[in-house]
Protein backbone atom coordinates (compact mmCIF):
# COMPACT_ATOMS: atom_id res chain seq x y z
CA UNK A 1 0.00 0.00 0.00
CA UNK A 2 1.25 3.16 -0.92
CA UNK A 3 1.32 5.72 2.17
CA UNK A 4 2.53 9.05 0.28
CA UNK A 5 5.61 9.54 2.68
CA UNK A 6 8.42 10.23 0.45
CA UNK A 7 11.22 7.66 0.54
CA UNK A 8 14.06 8.76 2.84
CA UNK A 9 16.76 7.07 0.65
CA UNK A 10 17.94 7.98 -2.93
CA UNK A 11 19.66 5.12 -4.48
CA UNK A 12 22.30 6.57 -6.84
CA UNK A 13 25.16 4.73 -8.88
CA UNK A 14 28.29 7.66 -8.54
CA UNK A 15 27.39 8.73 -4.84
CA UNK A 16 26.55 6.92 -1.55
CA UNK A 17 24.14 7.56 1.50
CA UNK A 18 22.37 10.35 -0.71
CA UNK A 19 19.32 10.77 2.18
CA UNK A 20 16.47 12.93 3.00
CA UNK A 21 16.24 14.28 6.47
CA UNK A 22 12.48 14.94 6.37
CA UNK A 23 9.99 13.85 8.71
CA UNK A 24 12.00 13.50 12.15
CA UNK A 25 9.79 14.48 15.16
CA UNK A 26 10.59 17.82 17.21
CA UNK A 27 10.09 17.90 20.92
CA UNK A 28 7.28 20.41 20.45
CA UNK A 29 5.05 18.07 17.78
CA UNK A 30 6.04 19.39 14.71
CA UNK A 31 8.28 17.48 11.75
CA UNK A 32 10.71 18.22 9.91
CA UNK A 33 10.33 19.17 6.03
CA UNK A 34 10.44 16.34 3.51
CA UNK A 35 12.32 17.50 0.43
CA UNK A 36 13.99 20.16 1.68
CA UNK A 37 17.15 19.40 3.15
CA UNK A 38 19.19 16.64 2.26
CA UNK A 39 22.62 14.80 3.15
CA UNK A 40 25.25 12.75 1.20
CA UNK A 41 28.64 11.10 0.27
CA UNK A 42 30.56 13.02 -2.37
CA UNK A 43 28.83 13.93 -5.36
CA UNK A 44 31.31 14.15 -7.81
CA UNK A 45 31.19 10.97 -9.50
CA UNK A 46 27.66 10.92 -10.15
CA UNK A 47 26.35 9.80 -13.12
CA UNK A 48 24.91 11.67 -16.18
CA UNK A 49 21.38 9.35 -14.76
CA UNK A 50 22.19 10.44 -11.24
CA UNK A 51 22.19 13.84 -11.89
CA UNK A 52 18.91 13.87 -13.62
CA UNK A 53 17.42 12.42 -10.15
CA UNK A 54 18.84 14.63 -8.26
CA UNK A 55 18.52 17.53 -10.72
CA UNK A 56 14.66 16.99 -10.62
CA UNK A 57 14.63 17.44 -6.27
CA UNK A 58 15.47 20.97 -7.18
CA UNK A 59 19.06 20.99 -5.24
CA UNK A 60 19.70 24.89 -4.75
CA UNK A 61 22.46 24.97 -2.19
CA UNK A 62 25.34 22.68 -2.19
CA UNK A 63 27.59 22.67 0.93
CA UNK A 64 31.44 20.45 0.99
CA UNK A 65 32.67 19.25 4.24
CA UNK A 66 35.25 17.22 2.33
CA UNK A 67 39.53 18.52 2.94
CA UNK A 68 40.64 21.13 1.14
CA UNK A 69 43.09 19.03 -0.89
CA UNK A 70 39.95 17.04 -1.96
CA UNK A 71 38.13 20.61 -2.98
CA UNK A 72 40.50 21.49 -5.09
CA UNK A 73 40.86 18.46 -6.86
CA UNK A 74 37.56 17.35 -7.74
CA UNK A 75 34.11 19.02 -7.73
CA UNK A 76 31.63 17.25 -9.26
CA UNK A 77 28.73 18.76 -11.50
CA UNK A 78 26.06 18.83 -8.91
CA UNK A 79 28.33 21.09 -7.37
CA UNK A 80 29.23 23.20 -10.02
CA UNK A 81 25.64 23.34 -11.56
CA UNK A 82 24.25 24.65 -7.78
CA UNK A 83 22.94 28.46 -7.08
CA UNK A 84 25.27 28.33 -4.71
CA UNK A 85 28.40 26.07 -3.52
CA UNK A 86 29.84 26.28 0.00
CA UNK A 87 33.31 25.08 -0.34
CA UNK A 88 33.88 24.85 3.65
CA UNK A 89 37.09 22.29 4.13
CA UNK A 90 37.60 20.27 7.42
CA UNK A 91 41.27 19.65 7.62
CA UNK A 92 42.51 16.07 9.18
CA UNK A 93 44.53 18.05 11.26
CA UNK A 94 42.19 19.72 13.52
CA UNK A 95 41.34 16.33 15.18
CA UNK A 96 43.92 13.57 16.85
CA UNK A 97 44.39 11.22 14.08
CA UNK A 98 43.90 8.53 17.35
CA UNK A 99 40.54 9.57 17.35
CA UNK A 100 39.00 8.98 14.39
CA UNK A 101 38.09 5.18 15.07
CA UNK A 102 35.95 6.60 18.02
CA UNK A 103 33.67 8.60 16.20
CA UNK A 104 31.64 10.63 19.31
CA UNK A 105 35.20 12.17 20.47
CA UNK A 106 36.75 12.43 16.98
CA UNK A 107 33.17 15.02 16.34
CA UNK A 108 33.62 16.76 19.73
CA UNK A 109 37.34 17.16 18.88
CA UNK A 110 35.87 18.44 15.74
CA UNK A 111 34.00 20.51 17.52
CA UNK A 112 35.93 22.62 19.70
CA UNK A 113 38.41 23.91 17.07
CA UNK A 114 37.79 27.70 16.14
CA UNK A 115 38.37 26.69 12.59
CA UNK A 116 35.69 24.03 12.46
CA UNK A 117 33.40 26.25 14.28
CA UNK A 118 33.82 28.85 11.75
CA UNK A 119 32.90 26.25 9.04
CA UNK A 120 29.75 24.81 10.97
CA UNK A 121 28.68 28.27 11.94
CA UNK A 122 28.94 29.24 7.80
CA UNK A 123 27.16 26.06 6.90
CA UNK A 124 24.12 26.60 9.18
CA UNK A 125 24.15 30.33 8.16
CA UNK A 126 24.11 28.90 4.05
CA UNK A 127 21.22 27.08 4.89
CA UNK A 128 19.35 30.05 6.51
CA UNK A 129 20.50 32.33 2.99
CA UNK A 130 17.86 33.49 0.32
CA UNK A 131 16.42 30.98 -1.87
CA UNK A 132 19.00 28.65 -0.27
CA UNK A 133 16.51 25.83 -0.31
CA UNK A 134 16.79 22.58 -0.87
CA UNK A 135 20.28 22.24 0.18
CA UNK A 136 22.22 19.01 0.16
CA UNK A 137 25.28 18.98 2.60
CA UNK A 138 28.34 16.28 2.25
CA UNK A 139 31.59 15.26 2.92
CA UNK A 140 33.61 12.00 1.70
CA UNK A 141 32.17 9.13 2.53
CA UNK A 142 28.45 11.07 3.98
CA UNK A 143 28.79 9.46 7.36
CA UNK A 144 31.54 11.70 9.52
CA UNK A 145 31.52 14.90 9.49
CA UNK A 146 28.24 14.67 7.26
CA UNK A 147 26.79 12.79 10.38
CA UNK A 148 28.11 15.17 12.89
CA UNK A 149 26.30 18.49 10.82
CA UNK A 150 23.33 16.79 10.64
CA UNK A 151 22.96 16.34 14.27
CA UNK A 152 24.08 20.45 14.93
CA UNK A 153 21.23 21.12 12.39
CA UNK A 154 18.54 18.92 14.01
CA UNK A 155 19.10 19.02 17.46
CA UNK A 156 19.16 23.07 16.70
CA UNK A 157 15.68 22.69 15.28
CA UNK A 158 15.20 20.79 18.79
CA UNK A 159 14.43 17.32 16.80
CA UNK A 160 14.56 14.13 19.46
CA UNK A 161 17.42 12.76 20.06
CA UNK A 162 15.84 9.14 19.33
CA UNK A 163 15.44 10.40 15.88
CA UNK A 164 18.77 12.41 15.35
CA UNK A 165 20.51 8.87 16.40
CA UNK A 166 17.85 6.59 13.85
CA UNK A 167 18.90 8.75 11.38
CA UNK A 168 22.96 8.82 12.07
CA UNK A 169 22.86 4.76 12.48
CA UNK A 170 21.08 4.60 8.45
CA UNK A 171 24.74 5.02 7.08
CA UNK A 172 25.67 1.50 7.96
CA UNK A 173 22.70 0.47 5.68
CA UNK A 174 23.21 3.10 3.29
CA UNK A 175 26.87 3.64 2.84
CA UNK A 176 28.78 2.26 0.51
CA UNK A 177 32.48 1.90 1.06
CA UNK A 178 32.46 1.01 -3.02
CA UNK A 179 32.05 4.82 -3.71
CA UNK A 180 34.56 5.90 -1.27
CA UNK A 181 37.27 4.05 -3.15
CA UNK A 182 36.36 4.94 -6.99
CA UNK A 183 36.55 8.44 -5.57
CA UNK A 184 39.94 7.69 -3.94
CA UNK A 185 41.26 6.17 -7.35
CA UNK A 186 39.98 9.17 -9.32
CA UNK A 187 42.19 10.98 -7.05
CA UNK A 188 45.17 9.03 -7.27
CA UNK A 189 44.91 9.14 -11.06
CA UNK A 190 45.60 12.72 -11.02
CA UNK A 191 49.01 12.24 -9.67
CA UNK A 192 51.28 14.46 -6.95
CA UNK A 193 48.74 15.58 -4.42
CA UNK A 194 45.79 13.93 -5.22
CA UNK A 195 48.23 10.07 -5.54
CA UNK A 196 49.17 11.25 -1.66
CA UNK A 197 45.36 11.91 -0.70
CA UNK A 198 44.34 9.13 -2.07
CA UNK A 199 46.81 7.28 -0.13
CA UNK A 200 45.66 9.24 3.21
CA UNK A 201 41.75 8.38 2.01
CA UNK A 202 42.88 4.67 2.09
CA UNK A 203 44.59 4.40 5.69
CA UNK A 204 41.42 6.33 6.92
CA UNK A 205 39.23 3.64 5.36
CA UNK A 206 40.94 1.03 7.06
CA UNK A 207 41.26 2.15 10.25
CA UNK A 208 37.15 3.54 10.71
CA UNK A 209 35.67 0.49 9.24
CA UNK A 210 31.99 0.25 9.18
CA UNK A 211 29.71 3.13 10.00
CA UNK A 212 29.38 4.10 13.64
CA UNK A 213 26.17 2.68 14.86
CA UNK A 214 23.24 4.73 16.83
CA UNK A 215 24.99 4.46 20.05
CA UNK A 216 27.91 6.68 19.10
CA UNK A 217 25.74 9.62 18.45
CA UNK A 218 23.78 9.43 22.00
CA UNK A 219 27.40 9.50 23.29
CA UNK A 220 28.32 12.84 21.16
CA UNK A 221 24.42 14.12 21.85
CA UNK A 222 25.36 13.51 25.92
CA UNK A 223 28.47 15.31 25.58
CA UNK A 224 27.17 18.16 23.75
CA UNK A 225 24.68 18.79 26.68
CA UNK A 226 27.29 18.50 29.39
CA UNK A 227 29.46 20.90 27.59
CA UNK A 228 27.28 23.19 26.41
CA UNK A 229 24.02 22.50 27.11
CA UNK A 230 22.46 21.63 24.20
CA UNK A 231 23.16 21.53 20.25
CA UNK A 232 21.22 24.51 19.74
CA UNK A 233 23.43 26.73 22.97
CA UNK A 234 25.83 25.21 20.85
CA UNK A 235 25.06 26.86 17.54
CA UNK A 236 24.53 29.99 19.31
CA UNK A 237 27.58 29.41 21.07
CA UNK A 238 29.84 29.44 17.39
CA UNK A 239 27.95 32.78 16.73
CA UNK A 240 24.71 31.81 14.87
CA UNK A 241 22.17 34.02 15.61
CA UNK A 242 18.27 33.42 16.81
CA UNK A 243 17.05 35.11 13.40
CA UNK A 244 19.29 32.39 11.80
CA UNK A 245 17.66 29.50 13.36
CA UNK A 246 13.93 31.09 13.10
CA UNK A 247 15.02 31.33 9.34
CA UNK A 248 15.28 27.24 9.78
CA UNK A 249 12.86 26.91 11.79
CA UNK A 250 10.53 28.70 9.50
CA UNK A 251 11.93 26.82 6.29
CA UNK A 252 12.28 22.82 7.76
CA UNK A 253 9.59 22.75 10.27
CA UNK A 254 5.87 21.91 9.50
CA UNK A 255 3.65 22.47 12.14
CA UNK A 256 1.54 19.36 11.37
CA UNK A 257 2.35 15.80 11.96
CA UNK A 258 3.81 14.44 9.09
CA UNK A 259 1.76 10.82 8.09
CA UNK A 260 3.70 8.10 9.63
CA UNK A 261 6.62 7.16 7.86
CA UNK A 262 7.57 3.22 7.23
CA UNK A 263 10.04 2.06 10.01
CA UNK A 264 13.79 2.43 9.24
CA UNK A 265 14.01 -1.24 8.94
CA UNK A 266 11.83 -1.95 6.76
CA UNK A 267 11.94 1.01 4.02
CA UNK A 268 12.78 -0.20 0.73
CA UNK A 269 15.14 1.70 -1.20
CA UNK A 270 13.36 4.38 -4.08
Amino acid sequence: MTTGVPKRHLSLEGCTNFRDLGGYRTADGRTTRWRTLFRSGDPSLMTPADLDRVRALGISTVIDFRSGSSIRLLVGTLSREARSYWPLAFEPEWVDQDLLARWPEASLSYMRHPSARAQLKAGIDALAGESSLPAVFHCSQGKDRTGMFAAIVLGSLGVLESDIAADFALSARYYDPENFRDLLAALAAQGGEGAELAKRGARILAQTGAPPAAEAMLTLLEGVRAEYGSMRDYALGIGVDEECLATLENALLVGEAAEPQQPFGEEKDQ
